[in-house]
């Protein structure tokens, strides 16, 4: 990578931006102490949830930076790519194994807020759908997603002959 920083979008700039309008107060909280003290995840939760209760802070600091709408905000500061950033999370998520339909459900409802359905949404389908195909591996009749359930029709075998 070259040497260049990137430069930083401003808080005041970043609260008109849809990405800031995701987070809940608390969140927006927690980021404009961060941002403002020098990057301390530790102060900036424990003003932003209003807490000194060390345990609690270690897990309010774990949880907000896993969390989508932030990291999104945070790719926006740092002058990134909030897609990429968003891509790249999906791809930590899929390694772990923590991965959910929970999670999977946030994803696709994340990107839907963020006008981001393209490539994303087919990613997140064919997640589904290989998730779904592992999980129904030992049924008796085959899985098949909502939208074909939905959308389909009968096979039209009316010009199909059987060979003699």
């Amino acid at each position: 990578m070259s040497g260049e920083s990137k430069t930083r979008v401003p808080l005041s700039e970043l609260q008109h931006m849809a990405e800031w309008q995701a987070l809940n107060r608390k969140q927006k909280d927690t980021l404009i102490c961060y941002v403002s003290n020098g990057y301390d995840w530790r102060e900036a939760v424990a003003i932003g949830y209003r807490t000194t209760d060390a345990e609690k802070i270690r897990q309010y600091t774990f949880r907000i930076r896993k969390t989508l709408a932030v990291l999104m905000v945070l790719a926006l500061h740092f002058g990134e790519d909030p897609e990429a950033a968003f891509l790249e999370q999906l791809k930590l998520d899929l390694l772990g194994r923590s991965f959910s339909r929970v999670r999977l459900e946030g994803y696709r409802i994340y990107a839907q807020r963020m006008k981001r359905n393209d490539a994303l949404s087919r990613v997140l389908q064919q997640i589904e759908y290989e998730k779904n195909l592992k999980n129904n591996a030992n049924r008796a009749e085959p899985y098949v997603p909502a939208k074909l359930k939905k959308d389909s029709k009968p096979y039209d075998l009316s010009g199909f002959e059987e060979s003699k």
